[in-house]
């Protein structure tokens, strides 16, 4: 590889501390923060109470011994199996480094290092400019289609025969970084067909960017027969659809910050046990990092 030679950083190269005490036994090479009671415990993404990530362990931590660890620098790992250019985060496995950013709610995303070869990175226990968790942006649905707006409470768009849909757009955050879920939130004015019934809907997306087509491919889709949340509910509950990467062939993942977006809420005829769309369609959630 030209320009280093990583034999040389195989036990890290750079800000490495070794004053602190192990809070139990931790494996090399994994990502550590201090306690409460000042020693090394390993972090864990979804869970706030161990993070940020402070340093990477350069060989096993036993408890209540101190042992080296690197705060900022390069280090190597012929375990390891990295894209060389990914950027790596902290995981909600115990203790990983990860390619792919935690997607669950409330969990930490924190850019920790980026892999210069398979077996060799960069890492940062300051981050490398991003922590974060999930953050929430709202759109409202502002437009019927062949419907009405409700303007008595429950309000919102009444979607709850053929052709009729609701409508909401915006800007996507010019601080985003990645698209996790898309959730759509509704008022249900009828109940499903029989027990155990969620309500159907056909949602439609169309985005893309400055000086790009509304509808770029790769970023715009389509679902029929999408079912909700919710099971059982009645008139007057809260529903919501949760519109996750996978359900769109990736395409979440592919918008991108300042992207310009449309999504329709469109009506969906029941199967049994299911209903048909009977909603006053309020807000668009946009899940992001």
């Amino acid at each position: 590889m030209s320009g280093f030679e990583t034999n040389d950083f195989i036990r890290g190269s750079g800000i490495i501390a070794g004053h602190i005490q192990g809070g139990a036994t931790i494996a090399a090479y994994t990502t550590v923060t201090v306690n409460g009671n000042s020693q090394w415990v390993n972090t864990d993404a979804d869970n706030v109470d161990t993070m940020p990530v402070m340093g990477l362990a350069m060989e096993t931590l036993r408890a209540n011994k101190k042992g080296r660890v690197l705060i900022q620098g390069f280090t190597n790992n012929n375990d390891w199996t990295w894209t060389p250019g990914a950027l790596l985060y902290a995981s909600t496995t115990t203790g990983e480094l990860t390619e792919n950013p935690p997607t669950g709610i409330n969990d930490v995303v924190q850019e920790i290092g980026k892999a210069v070869t398979a077996t060799f990175i960069y890492f940062s226990g300051s981050g490398l400019g991003n922590v974060s968790g999930i953050t929430s942006k709202f759109f409202q649905f502002t437009e019927a289609v062949n419907g009405a707006i409700a303007t008595s409470s429950p309000t919102g768009v009444d979607v709850d025969a053929t052709t009729e849909a609701a409508v909401a757009w915006g800007q996507l955050p010019n601080d985003l970084q990645q698209v996790l879920r898309i959730k759509i939130w509704g008022v249900a004015t009828a109940g499903p067909i029989n027990a155990g019934g969620q309500m159907h809907l056909e949602i439609t997306f169309n985005a893309g960017a400055s000086n790009a087509a509304y509808n770029e491919a790769g970023k715009s889709w389509s679902l029929t027969n999408f079912d909700g949340e919710e099971t059982d509910y009645v008139a007057d509950d809260v529903i919501h659809w949760v519109i996750e990467d996978g359900d769109v062939g990736n395409e979440l993942s592919s918008l991108s910050a300042g992207d310009s977006f449309e999504i329709l809420a469109i009506w969906e005829d029941g199967s049994d046990p299911d209903g048909a769309t009977d909603c006053l369609f309020r807000v668009v959630e946009v899940e992001y990092t």
